[in-house]
């Protein structure tokens, strides 16, 4: 069983002293959420950058669900859910997330927009060996690196034009950021060489670092 705990830490107010004159100790509360979290996502509205809820997956004998919930996990509601397990979950923001299937460089993925709203969702990509995204903050563009010739190789996905567009950058998506003040610029950690190996397997697994 996995147990997630939601906590509020209140700090001590400025008269609040104890013997010695020193300051007292902030207080701790919270609450234990669902069991089985297997991911958890705090979702922020790209325009007040408030943060508005969080998503959060769990896993059983019947598959993946999706669940969106106030912060502390008040008022569950599932959105999603698929027979299958190893699904990741992206969410650039409230109201949009992707699920990619578990990345191998032995075997496709695939990814799927998901509307946080109403659950519906859609295939966006399909087939890329060793697959791995990072999407911006509108969710519009997905910086991708898939498996070639035992190298990863970057590309930028624009899912309303549906085109791809190659980067020149041997990389994972995964040591890439998008720039706060640019959603169309990235910024990326690039190894100087790639030993043989199976990526992004062989990275994961800690064989190459």
């Amino acid at each position: 069983i996995i147990q997630t705990f939601y906590a509020t830490l209140k700090e001590a107010s400025p008269g609040d002293e104890v013997e010695g004159g020193e300051l007292a100790e902030g207080s701790l509360s919270g609450k234990f959420l669902s069991e089985n979290i297997t991911e958890l996502n705090v979702l922020t509205n790209p325009n007040s950058k408030i943060l508005a809820k969080i998503l959060y997956t769990t896993t059983s004998a019947s598959g993946l669900s999706v669940f969106t919930a106030e912060l502390n996990g008040a008022k569950p509601s599932k959105i999603y859910s698929n027979s299958l397990k190893d699904w990741l979950i992206f969410t650039p923001n409230d109201s949009l997330g992707y699920l990619l299937s578990k990345s191998s460089g032995k075997a496709p993925s695939y990814v799927f927009s998901l509307n946080l709203k109403n659950g519906a969702i859609s295939q966006v990509l399909s087939n890329y060996y060793g697959l791995s995204i990072l999407p911006n903050k509108s969710g519009t563009l997905l910086l991708l690196s898939s498996t070639a010739l035992n190298e990863p190789r970057l590309s930028i996905y624009d899912v309303n034009k549906s085109t791809l567009t190659p980067v020149s950058l041997k990389t994972f998506s995964d040591k890439c950021a998008w720039s706060d003040t640019n959603e169309e610029k990235i910024i990326c950690a690039v190894p100087r060489s790639f030993p043989t190996g199976v990526y992004p397997d062989s990275w994961y697994q800690g064989k190459v670092r």
